[in-house]
């Protein structure tokens, strides 16, 4: 059956009124879940409070960090900051210094106490060394001088029972034996000398090697300690 025209008018005012009561859809309100990469419809990403981070919801999370490490993405594609370095070795125990690691090392505190006692027992000897050399050449020197006494003695007595003590023949023995005795006591200055010089480069020479040994005890302790926290 046909509606006459003015039951088509009627119809018509109906739905528009109707549409017109109708408020408009926002904008934004047409954008799909498949448009913001929120799968299955999800709830839209939200942002951390902490640290700066930024995370999205469903499989599609990542993570950001401000850290001035750089960021670094997994097989999921979570990004995070790289882990420091690790300051200890497994157990937690904090790496000790250099200095306090030597300070507690057994080895290496046993090694500087035998080097320690090594130069005291050699200072020791040197100083009984250089005793004996001092005592023995104030000896020499006594007996040339008492010597020299005896023999100048004899030079005067041979000369007189001849009769030519004032004579220059006595005046010339006597010289040529003080001569003879200062190239003596020279020589015997120079023995001792070149003993204590010895003395002395012996324990230059020493010294020298008980720091050679001491440098080598650290080293070696140096090393023990990387090789035991992996430094």
């Amino acid at each position: 059956m046909l509606m006459d025209r003015g039951s088509a008018g009627a119809a018509g005012s109906a739905v528009t009124r109707r549409l017109s009561r109708t408020p408009a859809k926002k904008a934004g309100s047409v954008i799909s879940s498949r448009r913001i990469g929120v799968p299955g419809g999800g709830a839209a990403p939200r942002r951390s409070s902490g640290g700066g981070g930024y995370s999205g919801g469903g499989g599609s999370t990542r993570s950001y960090s401000s850290g001035g490490g750089g960021v670094s993405s997994g097989s999921s594609g979570r990004y995070s900051a790289p882990a420091p370095p690790p300051r200890a070795k497994a157990g937690g125990a904090a790496i000790p210094s250099i200095k306090a690691f030597l300070g507690h090392d057994t080895g290496y505190l046993q090694s500087l106490r035998q080097f320690a006692k090594s130069m005291t027992d050699f200072n020791a000897d040197v100083g009984r060394r250089r005793g004996s050399l001092t005592s023995q050449f104030g000896l020499s020197q006594k007996a040339m001088n008492d010597q020299k006494v005896r023999d100048l003695d004899a030079l005067e007595e041979d000369y007189g029972s001849r009769g030519i003590l004032r004579s220059g023949l006595y005046t010339d023995a006597v010289g040529d034996y003080e001569s003879e005795f200062g190239n003596r006591m020279t020589d015997l200055q120079r023995q001792q000398t070149d003993a204590l010089n010895q003395l002395n480069q012996e324990g230059s020479q020493f010294k020298s090697q008980n720091n050679l040994q001491r440098q080598s005890a650290r080293e070696a302790a140096i090393r023990r300690r990387a090789e035991q926290y992996g430094v």
